[in-house]
């Protein structure tokens, strides 16, 4: 009696996605995986808090450190408004020596229709992605008062 043998083969068209899939997923872990090794912190701000008198300004120093704890120089930080109101003179900037960046704030000036509130940021690392955009993000809240 003759012995059948049962082959199993995938469409071509269907390994091929299937291949494709597992390289974006290697480099996209990649990508998660070398986020996770960078630590992005808010070293000072000053003043905490700033006046919202429309004149005053508040300076931040940001910095950035990899894995042993050294710091990261080169970096390109971006950092924007997400919540509350006001204007960084430089939205982007490359960390020193030291990763850090220096970045100046300006809340909006206080009215009696616009109190105010404090500001949330949100601060990512351009640079930490080699394959997709996946930054190193933290969030930090400036308080802002009243003049």
């Amino acid at each position: 009696m003759k012995e059948r043998r049962l082959h199993f083969r995938l469409p071509k068209k269907l390994l091929v996605f299937l291949i494709i899939v597992a390289v974006v997923a290697v480099f996209l872990l990649f990508d998660v995986i070398r986020m996770t090794t960078f630590d992005l912190t808010v070293v000072s701000t000053d003043p905490n808090p700033v006046v919202a008198d429309g004149k005053s300004t508040c300076t931040l120093v940001v910095e950035l450190r990899d894995g042993r704890g050294e710091p990261v120089e080169g970096h390109n930080i971006f950092v924007f408004v997400t919540e509350g109101g006001g204007n960084f003179t430089q939205q982007r900037n490359t960390t020193d020596e030291n990763g850090q960046i220096v970045l100046n704030f300006r809340p909006l000036r206080a009215t009696r229709y616009q109190p105010a509130t404090d500001v949330t940021v949100k601060i990512y690392d351009e640079s930490n992605s080699i394959f997709f955009l996946i930054p190193k993000t933290i969030y930090h809240v400036i308080e802002v008062v009243e003049p």
